[in-house]
C-alpha cells in the first residue's frame, strides 16, 4: 500500500451537517451556503442558563433528544412526548450578553421563554438565544493563524471536517466503536488517509 496521499479529486465530501441549536439534534444537508460564521444556520442558536451561560450536551446529555425544525420566521423544537414549540427567529427579542467557554458575546433572545419546555425534556432549565449578524465570536487565533474566523455558538471554530478514514483508524483501537455522529462535524469526507 502506497504512504502517498490520494490526489485531491479521489477526496470527497460524503455528508453536510449543520446544529441549528448547541447541543441539539443535526440537520443531515445535501447543499450548504457557507458563510464567514461557516455552514449557514449552523449553531446559531443555543439555550443558556440564568447567568447566561451557555448549555451543552457535556452537562445536559438530553439536549441531544430534540429535533429541530427551520422555518424562515420561526425555529420549532421537537422532543418525543412534548408538545412542539415554535419559536420565532430574528428582530422581536431583547439583547443579553452571553458566555460560551471563556468568551462574552451579544445574543437575541426568543421572544418565547423555552426555560419551562426545556426543563420537561431535559430536567434543565434554559433560555433559547440566537447569534447576532455582527457579534459573531472571533475563533481563537492561537489555533485558527492570523486570519481567524468567526463562529456563533460552536465550541472554537466556524467548521469541523472529520474524515472517514481517522474514524476509522480509531474504532480499531476502540472496544466500543463510535459513530461519526458523537464527534458533531459540518464536513465529512472519505478518499484521504487516516489524519491527512
Amino acid at each position: 500500500m502506497s504512504s502517498e496521499s490520494p490526489p485531491t479529486d479521489a477526496v470527497r465530501i460524503v455528508s453536510l451537517h449543520v446544529y441549528p441549536i448547541k447541543g441539539c439534534r443535526a440537520l443531515d444537508l445535501a447543499s450548504s451556503r457557507v458563510l464567514v460564521t461557516g455552514l449557514e444556520f449552523d449553531r446559531r442558536w443555543m439555550f443558556v442558563d440564568e447567568s447566561s451561560r451557555f448549555l451543552s450536551q457535556r452537562e445536559c446529555a438530553s439536549l441531544a433528544l430534540i429535533d429541530v425544525e427551520l422555518e424562515p420566521a420561526h425555529i420549532t423544537l421537537r422532543a418525543a412526548g412534548h408538545p412542539a414549540l415554535r419559536c420565532p427567529v430574528g428582530d422581536g427579542g431583547r439583547t443579553r450578553r452571553v458566555t460560551i467557554w471563556k468568551d462574552e458575546c451579544a445574543a437575541r433572545e426568543s421572544p418565547v421563554d423555552t426555560r419551562g419546555w426545556l426543563q420537561r425534556v431535559t430536567g434543565v432549565r434554559g433560555q433559547l438565544v440566537e447569534g447576532i449578524d455582527g457579534e459573531a465570536r472571533v475563533c481563537d487565533p492561537a489555533f485558527t493563524g492570523s486570519d481567524p474566523g468567526r463562529a456563533f455558538f460552536p465550541d472554537a471554530y466556524s467548521l469541523l471536517l472529520a474524515n472517514s478514514a481517522s474514524l476509522a483508524a480509531l474504532n480499531e483501537r476502540l472496544d466500543q466503536p463510535l459513530p461519526m455522529n458523537r464527534f458533531r462535524p459540518n464536513i465529512v469526507i472519505e478518499g484521504a488517509q487516516a489524519f491527512a
